[in-house]
């Protein structure tokens, strides 16, 4: 954590078991998060847009303009 910033990552699976579940790349999808704390109320981001794309092909760039 640093100042008002928090970084967080998390793992879901592109594929559910569930069709109108599963991710694709090339879509956005709604999200948002929450945060619950046993000594208050729980705590709700706005819903954001979540862009699903592959960074591989930009990945390749940068290690190419590292050599």
């Amino acid at each position: 954590m640093k100042g008002n910033e928090l970084s967080v990552k998390a793992f879901r699976l592109f594929t559910t078991g569930i069709p109108e579940r599963n991710l694709k790349l090339g879509e956005t999808r709604k999200w948002g998060i929450s945060f619950f704390d046993m000594s208050g109320p729980a705590a709700f981001s706005d819903i954001m847009d979540l862009n699903l794309s592959s960074d591989v092909e930009s990945v390749s760039r940068r290690d190419a303009a590292k050599k």
